[in-house]
């Protein structure tokens, strides 16, 4: 799955992380920051038995509490 990412991150001119790192606070995905060499910094969260859809279905989500300016 990681060559995927990693394919991604290049054809959309991120290049290579130069360190990848374990972030914490959940127990259902796996969650790291990506840094790259330019100073940039990238969130991935992984789950490799999710449901094809699970995370564009949670960014609607969030785009919607987004729009509500309440929190």
């Amino acid at each position: 799955m990681f060559e995927k990412i990693e394919q991604w991150l290049a054809d959309n001119g991120y290049g290579k992380p130069v360190n990848t790192q374990r972030v914490g606070g959940g127990c259902i995905n796996q969650a790291k920051r990506l840094s790259f060499q330019d100073g940039r910094t990238l969130f991935l969260k992984l789950n490799e038995s999710a449901p094809a859809d699970m995370f564009m279905v949670e960014a609607d989500g969030l785009k919607a509490i987004e729009q509500t300016a309440t929190i």
